[in-house]
């Protein structure tokens, strides 16, 4: 068929998995995985940013002069 543009036939289409499908103790485990995952330390992050930060000043300041 001439002027005629044929859909793809390949496409993969992907969806969100449903936690609530799985098997049961699967399903605890992984539930039990993401609690027991101990929480960041933003404190810590946010001073090794200051320090890293004023050390790249520093470097940018000396190169200057």
């Amino acid at each position: 068929m001439r002027g005629v543009i044929m859909a793809n036939e390949t496409v993969i289409r992907y969806h969100k998995p449903n936690i609530g499908a799985l098997p049961k103790e699967i399903g605890k485990d992984i539930l039990m995985a993401i609690m027991n995952t101990p929480k960041p330390d933003y404190e810590k992050r946010k001073k090794e940013a200051e320090e890293l930060e004023d050390s790249i000043f520093a470097t940018e300041h000396d190169g200057k002069a």
